[in-house]
């Protein structure tokens, strides 16, 4: 695990965007390592801070593939925001600059059979078994409509990453909330998100 970090602690050095720490990266690596996943899916990929570092954990094991999931479009970052965040979000050019880094730092680390990229807004991707599920895409009522799809599918054991609990307007807290009914317990906040297990189906 130690190269696996010092990959990780590498690649955060380059100062790729986006907002994942590299502490909660290490912490998403360790969960691959611990859990072993065959698909671990990501909602809202961006730059790829949490992306990179599970696909390098993958690539450690030896198994496993993790299916990156963004839309990369201003539309889809602004649906549901406040007027801030929306304003922030408005430069269009920003998200395929950011993407195209993104798919380049995968070439450069040699990761790239370990990712699958989506390049699509959630509700138009599939969703699948998986053991490891992050959600992280809009934060406005379509955090509730991406529980609602691809929570079922985490088997038994497995690990949702909610981030921005407390986003303006109450709607990921709604996700969590809906999280907890479909059988998935907390089990410790990190940063600004928590990690949940399912544990009933």
């Amino acid at each position: 695990m130690t190269n696996v970090f010092e990959t990780i602690d590498k690649y955060f050095a380059t100062d790729p965007p986006g907002w994942t720490t590299p502490i909660i990266a290490k912490t998403f690596a360790a969960c691959v390592i611990a859990l072993r996943p065959a698909l671990v899916i990501e909602i809202g990929v961006f730059g790829g801070r949490a992306t990179i570092p599970i696909a390098i954990a993958l690539r450690e094991v030896g198994t496993g593939m993790i299916n990156a999931i963004d839309p990369w479009d201003f539309s889809a970052s602004i649906e549901g925001q406040g007027a801030e965040n929306a304003a922030w979000w408005k430069n269009a050019n920003m998200h395929e600059e950011v993407r195209q880094r993104f798919m380049k730092d995968v070439r450069d680390i040699g990761i790239q059979n370990c990712i699958n990229v989506i390049r699509a807004r959630s509700d138009d991707a599939s969703p699948h078994k998986c053991q490891m599920l992050l959600i992280d895409g809009n934060h406005g009522p379509q955090a509730i409509k991406d529980v609602e799809r691809f929570a079922p599918h985490v088997d038994v054991g497995g690990l949702v990453y909610m981030d921005d609990l407390n986003w303006e307007f109450g709607n990921v807290q709604k996700a969590v909330n809906l999280l907890i009914t479909k059988g998935f317990s907390k089990l410790y906040g990190i940063g600004t998100g928590a990690m949940f297990q399912r544990i009933r189906a």
